[in-house]
């Protein structure tokens, strides 16, 4: 829903761009984790407007250090799932080993994770033209133990303030930064410390939500063109988006993995969980004027929008039961069960759209629309058992 203290916010910090007095972006590892180091695709790729602009996009060395260690345990535990799959196909499947292995070479082409990551974060910072910005002759010893012992943001009197250490020498050396190029930057972030000390420097403005941070980079023509868009959406006349959107929505749930958390008087394992059927998606406002579509990048004929999804789908997940056999010492197994569970869903749209979209009621083609889950993949499903015990 709309929030007009955050409207008043973005609104102020809108004006100091305009002004020139914010002339960089800075994003946190809670940023990329939150849109999946995903920095190929979706919103994140979208950061390459900046390449060679007057508006400078900047990462502190430790959250470049954070995220490449993240990318690498996300890779890994990838492989490891797709190494476990074709093992249960060798076995179960009697799926040929060297075909397998093939496969394996197919996709991991024999890269690590870790080298990957870091081939990976390479490619964006090229891409992107991101500026690393280095703590070791910014931040000083002092200033930063100074602030750990006046439990100054981003350490606290609570919980263990020893992990706030690689977040104070990140924002110490981005605030040294900005002050040095005599600018405020804005500071992405959905982490609570890293908001706590942007609020008390004068130097860096912080923002929550990466589409919001890139919109207010973009100029007010595309926000016009997407509040005239969500009018003609709302009245049916973009049929080929909903479309569009309807397909890469159920390509995203078929490809996503549900984790039901359940409980059982048998001993139980999941063998798998699936969106048997969805209701009508529907898009939520961004803003209290009533705008579905948030620019994120326009370059005159390509336009890049973010929205947010609902939906209500039901999941399905299928158990596999058992029992221990105390005197022959071995599982025996009590065959399979279900349970479905209807619940909300949260999503994110980003959608890539060309044709006439300056002038009224122009042609719009959708060049590309990619959705992402923003809920949980984890779901409450309650006591289970077996089919058969409530068969007739």
């Amino acid at each position: 829903m709309p929030n007009e203290d955050k409207e008043s916010l973005l609104k102020g910090y809108k004006e100091l761009i305009l002004k020139g007095e914010v002339r960089a972006l800075s994003i946190d590892s809670s940023t990329f984790r939150t849109y999946g180091c995903r920095l190929e695709s979706g919103v994140l790729r979208q950061l390459g407007q900046f390449r060679g602009s007057a508006i400078n996009l900047v990462v502190s060395d430790v959250v470049r250090s954070e995220v490449i260690r993240y990318l690498a345990d996300l890779l890994a535990e990838v492989k490891r799932d797709v190494d476990g799959a074709l093992n249960r196909a060798i076995d179960h499947w009697r799926y040929d080993q060297r075909a397998a292995a093939e496969v394996k070479e197919k996709i991991f082409k024999g890269d690590e994770p870790a080298a990957l990551a870091q081939t990976r974060f390479a490619t964006f910072e090229e891409e992107a033209g991101v500026s690393i910005v280095e703590a070791d002759n910014s931040v000083k010893i002092s200033e930063l133990m100074q602030r750990y012992f006046k439990e100054l943001p981003p350490f606290s009197a609570v919980g263990k303030k020893k992990y706030e250490f690689p977040d104070a020498v990140a924002l110490m050396a981005l605030e040294a930064w900005a002050i040095t190029h005599e600018t405020k930057a804005i500071v992405c972030s959905t982490d609570n410390d890293w908001k706590s000390f942007c609020k008390q420097s004068p130097s860096l403005l912080h923002v929550e939500d990466l589409g919001d941070a890139l919109g207010l980079f973009q100029l007010e023509e595309a926000k016009d063109i997407c509040k005239h868009l969500s009018q003609r959406y709302k009245i049916g006349e973009l049929g080929d988006l909903s479309d569009s959107i309807d397909e890469a929505l159920d390509a995203e749930l078929d490809a996503t993995e549900f984790y039901p958390e359940a409980s059982s008087s048998f001993g139980f394992r999941l063998d798998y969980s699936f969106v048997p059927s969805r209701g009508t998606f529907t898009l939520e406002p961004i803003d209290s004027e009533g705008s579905l579509f948030q620019p994120i990048n326009f370059d005159g004929s390509e336009l890049v929008v973010v929205a947010s999804m609902e939906v209500m789908v039901t999941i399905e997940s299928i158990f596999q039961f058992n029992t221990y056999d105390s005197v022959d010492r071995e599982e025996i197994s009590l065959g399979s069960g279900s349970c479905a569970v209807e619940t909300p869903l949260s999503l994110r749209v980003v959608i890539t759209l060309s044709g006439n979209l300056q002038s009224i009621g122009g042609e719009v083609d959708v060049e590309e629309v990619e959705v992402s889950l923003e809920s949980s993949t984890s779901f409450e499903c309650g006591e289970i058992e077996p089919d058969w015990l409530t068969q007739e």
